[in-house]
């Protein structure tokens, strides 16, 4: 804060650049004496620059939106003729629906004809040329023999991945591999030693000394490539590459071509796909290249400002920041385009918002407003910083904050950031990351930022969550114990509905197998969900680091349970987002257990066995599921299903999550089962799929009759890594019980129409013609447009 003040004052600026948390932090810093040139900012504001406006979904696009229109409050406030004048400019390389995603950032109260779409570029591009590589059994391999043939070639790259684990099992993988020696030694010799000092990990929770340090080196050719996550996707300043790699589909096509523009921005460029056998959408795109460089059919962004989660903190800042006068709850519409006398109603009950005797709202006194974590998090802006439990300096400061910031705030649990916060610190994560990175027991990996040969693998031993440190105890082991070795989480969740004024309950409905009285009812509401984390299991990988992993050529690499540990009191995490809620009625529930029993003595008649390809354990499994819970095994298989489609209809996950929704709790019977959106606070997916679950019935049917992967391995009907399930991606139900055709092939599912269409809100054309009219944008494409490449039938996944 003092050096934003500092920078204020040395000068009257014009222009102003920050990321949104700064701007959320600084709006209510214009009325003491030494804000006054942020004051005159404000009062002369006239445009906003929106840059790299496809980040701003899901989530952190439905805080950016409300963000927008507390600066308009406020500007309003300061100079109301200002505000009528003041223009905002979205800029984006690559969205499916850029009219609608203006609207949408801002508020939808502008009408299309106010919006002037640019929709070529006038700037001069580069040639670039994209291959697709084979699906690959072992990508790791695929990849580190393309870097090596780069590296020798005197070009630089960049490879990104999925995730964090995955550009560290990349360089892990390069460091490690080897191969036999051919002159017959007992020695195994390095395989990529040429090139394992010439490349470096680089991704968002590294400290800041550590990414610098990278990006010089990168920057100076000491390093030819860096293996990255979406950190390096946008908004850093990065110099040109010869070559993009990207590892895996990265959940979007507009994640992809981002990804692309990396390379040959300064000259020609290379993009290379190198998918992996085991996904279902690297398979697809492999056999559909033409369908991926498609720019016509990027997907569409969504998210949904008015969310109860999102708009009760931002209403409490803007309370807070408007200061006087009090604000009539007519005001407050005004600014956030909605009805808010629910928030205004929750946020008295919290004791955060008072209304006077003149109707007005104000924040109390001396109250803590809520933290707004805007890319995601826990709720509250909650960092856990990873120390190296032999730092007792840098523990001992960071247990002095959060004692501090306890005290001086019982509501906020950690410090906030602070530059001299540094020293010490490996990494800072968002408090969610203890359910995926930073639980106890996991395995953590760490680059020296002056060698990026050396690494040290730790192992988090202790979480402190009420000073927001983990505790890292360095591991002494052989580089072969660890290389094969992976541990997860174990985690248990619960799922209630609630009835949310603000997010009211919508149903539909849909028969089974043709009769009348056995539905599937279909809810989106606002949900609760409540998640424990119980301990970890270490798994051991069946391999070698030399690529030749003991797989089959039709499954997943095969782990086995090694170990593990069970917390003597377990971390909970409870959150708000939208849910969805599929349940069979009784008779439904009887007809699914006499379907699936047909289907089952059918599939393991001795011909029908003879004609698949399936390993004798996996078949002894699914005979196991089917033969003792084949509703079980109707109901897990159709979440599959649906939570594989939601990418294709709408981009909606944050740019740390790769999905957009997760399976939660099935009943135990399994009479009902819950999707719930992947963020806090929600990202709108499960309101996408639910307004269009019809179509996402018919692009799941069709994935499940047309995955050549199943064809060409003898698995027709069971499915394959290819279309039910994804390696990496969390199943709750560790994907046991899945079989393709027991989901929406064998339970047919119509949709009922209401007897009056215009009464019931669950009507699908209704739903439609109310998101276009709100929209009020015909000429931008919808997610349900049956002409779009990508999702016409025939052509999706």
């Amino acid at each position: 804060m003092e050096e934003r003040l500092r920078t204020l004052n040395a000068s009257r600026p014009d222009i102003m650049i920050c990321p949104p948390e700064i701007l959320h932090y600084q709006l209510d810093k214009y009325g003491p004496r030494e804000w006054s040139n942020w004051e005159n900012f404000l009062r002369r504001l006239r445009f906003v620059i929106i840059d790299e406006a496809h980040s701003y979904r899901g989530l952190f696009g439905g805080n950016v939106a409300n963000l927008i229109r507390r600066l308009r409050g406020i500007v309003a406030k300061l100079n109301p003729v200002g505000e009528t004048r003041m223009r905002f400019i979205i800029a984006s390389a690559t969205v499916g629906n850029p009219l609608s995603l203006a609207q949408r950032l801002l508020s939808k109260q502008t009408r299309p004809e106010e919006i002037a779409w640019v929709g070529k570029s006038g700037a001069a591009t580069q040639y670039h040329v994209y291959l697709t590589h084979v699906a690959a059994d072992n990508p790791r391999s695929a990849v580190a023999q393309l870097i090596e043939k780069f590296i020798s070639a005197g070009l630089t790259g960049i490879v990104f991945t999925k995730t964090v684990a995955g550009a560290q099992d990349l360089q892990n993988y390069i460091r490690d591999a080897t191969r036999k020696d051919p002159n017959g030694g007992t020695e195994k010799i390095p395989l990529y030693a040429s090139i394992s000092g010439k490349i470096a990990v680089f991704y968002a929770s590294q400290n800041v000394e550590t990414k610098r340090k990278i990006l010089a080196d990168f920057t100076a050719k000491r390093i030819m490539f860096l293996i990255s996550t979406s950190a390096l996707e946008a908004g850093v300043d990065f110099p040109s590459t010869d070559v993009c790699i990207v590892k895996g589909f990265p959940s979007s096509k507009l994640s992809f071509f981002q990804r692309s523009g990396r390379a040959g921005r300064s000259g020609p460029g290379v993009t290379i796909f190198v998918p992996s056998k085991f996904s279902g959408s690297d398979f697809y795109y492999t056999e559909h290249p033409q369908v991926l460089l498609d720019q016509s059919s990027i997907e569409n962004i969504a998210f949904n400002a008015n969310y109860p989660t999102l708009l009760r903190a931002h209403v409490a800042w803007h309370l807070r920041e408007y200061g006087q006068p009090h604000r009539s709850k007519e005001d407050i519409d005004k600014v956030f385009h909605t009805d808010t006398q629910v928030v205004l109603d929750e946020l008295m009950e919290q004791g955060i918002v008072r209304r006077g005797s003149d109707g007005c709202y104000s924040v109390i006194s001396g109250v803590t407003v809520p933290e707004i974590s805007f890319r995601g998090g826990d709720g509250d802006s909650a960092v856990i910083k990873v120390v190296d439990a032999g730092n007792t300096a840098a523990i001992n400061r960071i247990r002095e904050d959060a004692a501090a910031a306890a005290q001086k705030s019982p509501r906020k649990l950690f410090a906030r950031q602070r530059g001299s916060d540094e020293a010490g610190v490996i990494e800072k994560v968002s408090g969610v990351q203890i359910f995926c990175r930073v639980f106890p027991g996991a395995l953590f990996n760490v680059s020296d930022p002056k060698n990026h040969e050396k690494r040290q693998k730790y192992q988090v031993s202790k979480l402190e969550l009420e000073n927001g440190l983990a505790l890292l105890h360095p591991l002494h082991r052989t580089d072969e114990q660890s290389a094969n070795e992976k541990r997860e989480a174990t985690i248990s969740s619960c799922v209630t509905l609630l009835q949310h004024a603000a997010a009211p309950q919508r149903q539909k409905f849909f028969t089974v197998r043709g009769q009348k009285d056995a539905t599937l009812t279909v809810t989106f509401s606002w949900s609760q969900v409540e998640e424990k984390l119980l301990g970890y299991q270490i798994f051991g990988r069946h391999g070698t680091t030399d690529g030749s992993d003991a797989t089959q050529a039709n499954s997943a690499p095969k782990y086995v349970v090694t170990g593990g540990e069970e917390y003597e009191v377990p971390f909970l995490r409870r959150f708000e987002a939208p849910a969805i809620k599929l349940e069979f009625s009784p008779t439904a529930l009887a007809l699914v257990r006499e379907a699936a029993a047909a289907s089952y003595l059918w599939m393991t008649r001795q011909e029908n066995l003879q004609k698949t390809k399936l390993a004798e354990a996996e078949m002894e499994n699914h005979v196991y599921h089917l033969k003792k819970q084949p509703e079980f095994v109707v109901m897990h298989t159709l979440l599959h299903q649906l939570i594989n489609v939601v990418p294709l209809m709408t981009m909606s996950a944050s740019e740390h999550n790769t999905n957009d929704v997760r399976e939660h709790s099935i009943g135990i019977h399994s009479e009902y089962g819950f999707l719930v959106d992947n963020a806090n606070g929600g990202n709108g997916a499960c309101e996408c799929l639910f307004d269009n679950f019809e179509f996402a019935l018919e692009i799941a049917l069709e994935r499940t009759n047309s995955c050549s992967m199943c064809s060409s391995h003898g698995r027709r009907g069971f499915g394959c890594a290819a279309c039910l399930y994804e390696v990496g991606s969390r199943c709750t139900l560790e994907s046991v019980g899945l079989v393709a055709s027991f989901g929406v092939e064998l339970l047919r599912l119509a949709p009922i129409v209401p007897a009056d269409p215009l009464s019931q809100i669950d009507d699908a054309n209704t739903v439609v013609e109310e998101s276009l009219a709100d929209d009020e944008d015909a000429a931008d494409p919808t997610i349900l447009d049956p002409s779009s490449p990508l999702r016409a039938p025939g052509q999706n996944l």
